[in-house]
């Protein structure tokens, strides 16, 4: 695995300004506050608490057996799982599947031929299991992905492998979070301490652990910890959140985007706590780390910024980060987030006509 892994946050679905105003009067839930970000491949999301296996840039279930040992790349089954994996990046989903179940099809005929060996035929199945799943759960296909997930892990074990075993620790942490999308909390919470645990024990045990071990610890904190703050167990979820974080400068570096959008998970719980100061600091660093890394996040975090100060009533300040805002959105042509700056200068104008004199 590379330390700078590949992970590409997409824009943040809600400015906390928004939530701010918008939380005690529509009731929205704290995750709805929170950036998520498309599964990518690994520590990931397909919406409010699917973030599965993208953030950390782990190697990931399937690109680990992805090796088949003994086979070229000429073989047809690792061209198939190719083509179908590239189809599945292009989001043409069908056509990804087809090739997957035809690839399935070979795996298994190969294997009564005897022309696979066992452990090659077990690396074949987790990894086209494993992708397909992926696929399904991106498609909110939950019921097909659960199935799939648990025949990933049956392979897994009928490989031989620990259930203490980084791969499979992955699954739990996606089955904890495909449960926890369907509000099967009792089974979700269950799956995260349990991939917590596992992985505290292994880098306490090792220290020296690689950078995909850590990077799994990672994951399974930052899937916990927004599983907490989504239930308002915020005192709970701050720590979980705050590990991932420190986790994330180790595996991936400073200047990394993933690291945005830790920072803002915590800030987020910050300002539900109502430690504004704290949230304030946190979204300093945030801004901080999008300034090295020049991510087209920026305007986001910056009307964030402008959420806190205009809570305060600090008018100037939020005036002038929603306007450094509204400026990076138009430089980098994302009307989304031209449209968050433009909602907090609005709400700055309400608040002046209303006669309110700005506290900074």
């Amino acid at each position: 695995m590379t330390t700078s892994g590949r992970t590409v946050i997409n824009a943040f679905r809600f400015t906390l300004l928004r939530c701010l105003n918008e939380l005690k009067r529509r009731k929205l839930h704290p995750r709805e506050c929170v950036p998520h970000h498309e599964n990518t491949s690994k520590f990931s999301r397909t919406s409010s608490l699917s973030t599965i296996v993208s953030s950390f840039g782990l190697i990931g279930v399937s690109r680990c057996f992805l090796g088949f040992s003994s086979k070229t790349e000429e073989d047809p089954i690792v061209m198939s799982i190719k083509r179908a994996k590239l189809a599945a990046m292009r989001n043409e989903n069908q056509a990804a599947e087809r090739i997957y179940h035809e690839a399935l099809y070979d795996i298994e005929n190969k294997f009564k031929s005897k022309e696979m060996e066992r452990e090659e035929y077990f690396n074949a199945k987790v990894t086209v299991y494993d992708d397909l799943a992926n696929i399904a759960l991106n498609q909110r296909q939950f019921s097909k992905a659960e199935v799939l997930y648990k025949e990933t892990m049956k392979a897994c074990l009928q490989k031989g492998m620990e259930k203490t075993s980084n791969a499979f620790v992955e699954i739990t942490i996606k089955l904890g979070s495909l449960y926890a999308m369907t509000k099967k909390d009792e089974m979700a919470e269950m799956g995260y301490r349990e991939a917590v645990k596992i992985m505290e024990v292994k880098v306490q045990e090792n220290p020296e652990s690689d950078n995909n071990t850590y990077a799994l610890l990672g994951l399974a904190l930052e899937s916990y910890g927004r599983f907490l703050m989504y239930h308002k167990e915020l005192a709970e979820a701050q720590p979980l959140l705050v590990r991932s974080e420190s986790i994330a400068r180790r595996v991936l570096g400073e200047e990394h985007p993933q690291r945005i959008v830790l920072l803002n998970d915590i800030a987020t719980v910050q300002i539900m706590q109502n430690n504004l100061k704290e949230a304030e600091s946190t979204l300093f660093q945030a801004v901080e780390v999008g300034t090295a890394s020049n991510v087209p996040e920026l305007p986001a975090l910056y009307s964030n910024l402008g959420a806190i100060y205009l809570r305060t009533s600090k008018l100037n300040d939020a005036e002038k980060n929603c306007g450094i805002a509204l400026k990076k959105a138009k430089e980098n042509k994302n009307k989304h987030a031209q449209g968050q700056a433009e909602y907090c200068l609005q709400r700055i104008l309400e608040e002046r006509k209303k006669g309110v004199q700005s506290a900074d």
